[in-house]
């Protein structure tokens, strides 16, 4: 009887293997990007540019009951072609598509989920919830905005202006009109690639006594602090003086914005939360402002990415060598 030879293609099977457990690697990655974001009405905050992709895929919704969007990576930037997958892919996991496909040739299918529709309003209740600041408009999309309040027919306006556009033109009228829709201030729904709907906000009509508002507070609420020659600038920290220090809630505080806001740096902003919660106490303790240039060096070089950061360490203990000088 003659012998069955098998002939069996290890090197295939470990090329395999090795695909599939990147691709394993590459889905637990994106999970822990997505669940470090906030959770805003059931999803999660996107980045800038998720933002930018949800914007484009609901201006291609035209509002079927199956909630079904298609497009091709054209309607994408330039910068986002090369990974559409991944982009989607990312939404997928943010809660704000059901299922997604990129076919050959660049074209896209996504089916929205209903916390997709709403997201933008949501993050704004949000914002107002967790984070109260106003957000003021870069001086294009205020005219913008103001041309859209007096307005009759606000879609007819921005029609009108789309239909003389040149294609420079028509491309920095689509991003103002994201800042407008992205602030909370306007909600467009597309036809044909332009506004058929245009719903005007509340925050859009108070837009002026909200600037007001801000201008004032900053003026009365805030002290300056010059630290060093920091570009010859000044660093807004707020009333430390009216403020009554306490370091655990500030600790907790500051370690809840590191976990939303520190990205790949949140090792490094809790060891240098961590030296500043040691100064402090060495400053209670010895009562004498001691001399840290190696901690100040690590603190500054967080300046330019994690500005807020600096802000809240510098506030933190500008506000302990207060409390100690009224003691």
């Amino acid at each position: 009887m003659a012998s069955i030879k098998y002939s069996i293609d290890t090197k295939g099977i470990e090329k395999a293997l090795k695909k599939e457990l990147e691709k394993v690697a590459r889905q637990e990655q994106l999970i822990a990007e997505v669940e470090a974001q906030p959770d805003i009405g059931g999803v999660r905050m996107l980045d800038k540019a998720g933002e930018e992709a949800l914007r484009i895929i609901l201006e291609h919704y035209d509002g079927n009951n199956e909630l079904s969007v298609t497009g091709s990576a054209t309607a994408f930037p330039a910068y986002m072609r090369l990974s559409v997958g991944a982009t989607l892919d990312k939404l997928k996991a943010s809660g704000l598509l059901g299922y997604c496909g990129l076919y050959i040739g660049g074209d896209w299918r996504a089916y929205l989920t209903p916390n997709a529709l709403t997201y933008f309003e949501d993050k704004e209740r949000y914002l107002e919830r967790n984070c109260p600041m106003f957000q003021k408009l870069p001086s294009n999309a205020k005219a913008l905005l103001d041309e859209i309040l007096a307005a009759e027919d606000a879609a007819q306006l921005l029609c009108d202006k789309f239909e003389v556009c040149t294609e420079k033109e028509d491309s920095a009228l689509r991003a103002i009109i994201r800042d407008l829709t992205g602030n909370g201030y306007i909600r467009i729904q597309w036809a044909d690639n332009v506004p058929y709907i245009v719903e005007i906000n509340n925050s859009a009509r108070t837009y002026v006594e909200q600037e007001a508002e801000h201008e004032r507070r900053c003026t009365l609420g805030a002290t300056t602090y010059n630290i060093g020659n920091i570009s010859g600038s000044n660093v807004v920290l707020g009333n430390a003086v009216n403020s009554t220090l306490s370091i655990d809630a500030s600790i907790q505080r500051i370690q809840d914005e590191i976990a939303e806001k520190g990205g790949d740096d949140k090792e490094v902003l809790l060891e240098l939360l961590e030296e500043a919660k040691e100064i402090i106490e060495n400053l209670n303790a010895s009562r004498q402002v001691p001399k840290n240039k190696g901690f100040w060096n690590r603190l500054t070089s967080h300046l330019e990415k994690h500005g807020w950061f600096y802000g809240e360490i510098v506030g933190f203990l500008g506000a302990a060598v207060i409390a100690l000088l009224s003691q």
